[in-house]
């Protein structure tokens, strides 16, 4: 998804400053004389106003389309587009590590699992497993877990589960609950993962390990420990097309590159709750898990793809950091388009011209739009 931040186009009106005007312009038009000169008669037939504007999104540090821009047009490395957009900042490397991401959409509810193996267990209860079927719901201030062999099951919040409606309570209970599944490896199927009913109606897999716990204030959540290069797989190409990779000759694939050192760079700069340093939705940045399915007996639809994946592996560990290889890791914010110009920002990227946003495939780059 490269419409960043709630789709908010960045526009700006033309008589400010041009220190002001490094976000995006908008001229608006009225093809009329002033207003006071007007009779009320003519002043009633005004009905719409032409906005002409540039960019889409907050404008701070990469622009998208402008990564693309460079590598396609211009020819230019993964690198060459870090320093352009991410001045003040070095390239470095991080650490092997997970991360964990909060999954919004499970929020205040259930965490309820499924798997087509079989293969589900929940660590530290009685028996562990191996299940089709594990919910973790609080009750009475700890989680309880109850679990069933024989089928996977979605079962609905209120929904009783119990021994005459095939669940049986696991012996134990506890702060949090880990449930993992034991089919998983480095290269398994969505069918090995462990995978989280969604209140929606869809089944997401994950790979890693789903945790239910409590935040701060006692509020459930439900968090994906999951590897960073394997989170990067599904980030990268939920936040720009992974078609990209082979525009121009291959020569896109080098902007997929630069999206992978920013989302690493961003996610580890993160440190939004006690129990997760970031989140799944665009509030943080786009995480949709390595595959979902409409419903239990659907096929999957993958969200991680093999040109995305090479280029997550081509950059793995890399990351910008700030002042020096030393420095701290960089948030290194990005948006779809800058519509020409990056902002100005406290975290310190020198703002610059932006000709890549220039390239001729970017919708957002200059746009029109009229409104009443």
């Amino acid at each position: 998804m490269i419409d960043r931040y709630h789709g908010m186009a960045r526009v700006r009106c033309s008589i400010a400053s041009r220190a002001l005007a490094t976000v995006a312009t908008v001229l608006v038009v009225v093809a009329l004389a002033p207003l006071a000169q007007l009779s009320p008669a003519a002043a009633a037939t005004v009905t719409s106003v032409t906005v002409t504007g540039g960019g889409y999104g907050h404008g701070v540090g990469l622009s998208q389309w402008g990564a693309y821009g460079y590598a396609v047009d211009d020819g230019w490395t993964s690198a060459q587009i870090l320093d352009r957009y991410y001045g003040g900042t070095v390239s470095a490397t991080a650490p092997v590590q997970d991360v964990n991401v909060r999954l919004l959409l499970h929020d205040d509810r259930q965490t309820p699992a499924v798997n087509d193996r079989g293969a589900l267990w929940a660590d530290g209860f009685s028996p562990a497993g191996p299940f089709h079927s594990v919910v973790v719901r609080e009750i009475g201030g700890a989680y309880r877990v109850y679990a069933r062999a024989d089928r996977m099951v979605c079962p609905g919040p209120t929904d009783t589960l119990d021994a005459s409606t095939g669940w049986t309570q696991l012996s134990g209970s506890a702060a949090a609950v880990s449930v993992r599944s034991s089919a998983e490896t480095a290269s398994s199927a969505a069918a090995d993962l462990v995978s989280l009913c969604e209140p929606n109606g869809r089944v997401r897999s994950y790979r890693g390990i789903v945790r239910a716990v409590n935040g701060t204030d006692g509020e459930n959540r439900t968090v994906n420990q999951v590897p960073l290069e394997q989170y990067l797989r599904s980030v990268v190409a939920s936040e720009v097309p992974w078609t990209w990779a082979t525009a121009g000759g291959g020569r896109g694939a080098q902007a997929v590159q630069a999206q992978a050192v920013a989302a690493r760079s961003y996610a580890l700069a993160e440190n939004r709750y006690s129990y997760a340093r970031t989140c799944d939705l665009q509030v943080c940045q786009v995480y949709l898990g390595s595959a979902w399915r409409s419903s239990l007996t659907g096929s999957f639809t993958p969200i991680e793809k093999a040109p995305v994946d090479q280029a997550v592996a081509a950059t793995a560990g890399v990351v910008r950091r700030a002042g020096g290889p030393s420095g701290p890791i960089a948030y290194t914010m990005f948006s779809s388009s800058s519509g020409g110009a990056t902002a100005v920002t406290s975290l310190g990227f020198t703002p610059v011209v932006d000709d890549g946003d220039d390239t001729s495939a970017n919708p957002y780059h200059r746009w029109t739009a009229t409104i009443s």
